[in-house]
């Protein structure tokens, strides 16, 4: 089994709204069809598709305040 782990830094799972978060309206045409669908909202559970698997994580360790890098 092979196994890449690609982290994009300032990119994550948010919230569906365009003010705060770019992602919404960012054109990620790779990301999308490897994913299937536009899908880093906070909505979102686990992607498991035949080729890749999104595991939406908690980066804040549940400490407060901005998550940082």
């Amino acid at each position: 089994m092979q196994t890449i782990l690609i982290f994009i830094d300032g990119m994550g799972i948010g919230t569906n709204n365009e003010k705060i978060n770019p992602y919404i309206t960012a054109k990620t045409p790779f990301l999308d069809q490897l994913l299937g669908q536009h899908s880093f909202l906070t909505n979102k559970k686990m992607i498991k598709r035949s080729n890749c698997t999104l595991y939406p994580t908690d980066t804040t360790l549940e400490v407060a305040g901005i998550p940082q890098s």
